[in-house]
């Protein structure tokens, strides 16, 4: 600007910036595009393996009971350890096929009772008489998803109780409500997660032992990362006090669609 003979301003230029989002568009297209693809080849996978999968165990059972009394005792612990690897690989077709389904469409919204999912996830957990299951907080009514808000706490708590390493404990989920959130805390007084393993935990395939002491693909963590990231919210994992573990679950009151 510049200034005339009264000392008011004359605009003699106009500074602007031109950006061409063209080529953003197309990364971002082809990114969603990829994903579908990636996802879609994961169902294909998932779903097709199961059918020679039912075979094999078919064939199995057959032997088992064709050979019971004919065959020595360590000869029927390899054929059950077939069987038993038949059923780790069904669960892990299953929970991929989840990890497969776990990108959103935000268009299927409802009413949910936060408090009343979180008990029933809890009672069809099998885990009842044995653990202690506290709710404290005011939990929400509110719109939102609410299959993946029950998926996410579904893997949550069945992995509190199925790596507590004892037969009975206590799980404890808290809420506090925030501007644009409420925040869940998921703590258990189990074992709990070395700082090591903070981030390895939420990744595809990831157990922190071995698959003969605990059955698991590996997946459930990475579905509930995956799920959150989808919905634009966040999940961290805290060390508990004394023991256990303790998982921080952002979620939106508005759902914010992420594909990436």
């Amino acid at each position: 600007v510049e200034y005339d003979k009264q000392d008011k301003i004359k605009p003699i230029k106009i500074v602007g910036i031109l950006q061409n989002i063209t080529e953003k568009k197309y990364y971002v297209d082809e990114l969603r595009r990829s994903n579908q693809e990636l996802n879609q080849f994961a169902y294909v996978a998932s779903h097709d393996l199961k059918s020679p999968l039912r075979g094999i165990d078919q064939l199995a059972a057959w032997l088992d009971e064709d050979l019971k009394d004919k065959i020595d005792d360590e000869s029927q612990e390899k054929l059950q350890l077939i069987r038993s690897r038949i059923v780790r690989m069904n669960t892990l077709l299953n929970d991929l096929l989840q990890y497969a389904q776990a990108s959103i469409s935000i268009d299927h919204q409802d009413l949910v009772d936060t408090r009343q999912i979180l008990q029933g996830i809890y009672d069809l957990s099998g885990a009842c008489k044995k653990f202690t299951f506290n709710l404290i907080g005011d939990f929400p009514h509110f719109k939102t998803l609410g299959v993946p808000f029950a998926q996410v706490f579904r893997n949550l708590i069945d992995n509190g109780i199925k790596h507590h390493g004892s037969d009975s404990g206590t799980m404890t989920i808290t809420v506090v409500e925030q501007r644009l959130s409420y925040v869940f805390t998921v703590e258990d007084d189990g074992p709990g997660i070395d700082a090591l393993f903070r981030d390895r935990v939420f990744e595809l395939f990831q157990t922190l032992k071995p698959r003969d002491e605990v059955e698991g693909s590996g997946l459930g963590l990475a579905i509930v990362k995956k799920i959150l990231h989808s919905v634009g919210g966040d999940v961290d994992l805290r060390p508990n006090q004394p023991t256990g573990a303790r998982f921080i679950i952002t979620w939106p009151k508005e759902i914010v669609y992420r594909t990436a």
